[in-house]
């Protein structure tokens, strides 16, 4: 997507939040909890934060709409954005890009009809060793979020292998049925 489309939709956004009176959910720092209001599937990544130049609109993950309901991905793509967003991280746009790009990859995996999991393990797997990485080097914040089910994962990197590993035994069979 252009800059000037990525423009012309966080307009639209902002203009519908204003409408409605709603204002966007903020990304927790270091050290802290973030509310429940932060696992809203919502398109505040696509909204720059104020003061931010017209170039960090477009350096965002942000995985849009998707035909199938995939409510732990878009809790794990939130996840991501918030750390992306977060004061402590010092990731590139080049990165953040990198990193889009890979999140549009397992979207396009899990969103199809079957989802093709054998190809969400591999993608997920590798976006796991990624987030875990950029944060051994301090480059991507490390949060801690509340459990979005009881006992499931508070951090990112929680939920990334937690869901890599859904999906690759997904892969193999041996998963019976949704979770």
């Amino acid at each position: 997507m252009t800059c000037t489309g990525r423009i012309l939709i966080t307009g639209i956004f902002a203009l519908g939040a204003a409408a409605c009176g709603t204002s966007a959910p903020t990304a927790p720092s270091a050290g802290h909890s973030v509310t429940t209001g932060a696992f809203a599937v919502s398109e505040s990544s696509a909204r720059p934060l104020a003061g931010s130049s017209i170039a960090a609109v477009s350096c965002t993950v942000d995985v849009g709409a998707t035909t199938h309901p995939l409510p732990a991905f878009h809790v794990y793509v939130n996840w991501l954005s918030a750390s992306i967003a977060d004061d402590d991280s010092d990731l590139t746009c080049g990165q953040v890009h990198g990193l889009d790009a890979k999140i549009d990859l397992l979207a396009q995996a899990l969103d199809a009809n079957p989802p093709a999991f054998e190809q969400a393990c591999g993608l997920s797997t590798a976006l796991a060793r990624e987030i875990d990485a950029l944060m051994n080097a301090d480059q991507l914040a490390v949060l801690t979020f509340p459990e979005p089910v009881p006992g499931g994962p508070t951090t990112l990197e929680g939920i990334a292998e937690e869901l890599s590993g859904h999906w690759c035994a997904a892969a193999r069979g041996d998963l019976v049925g949704p979770r």
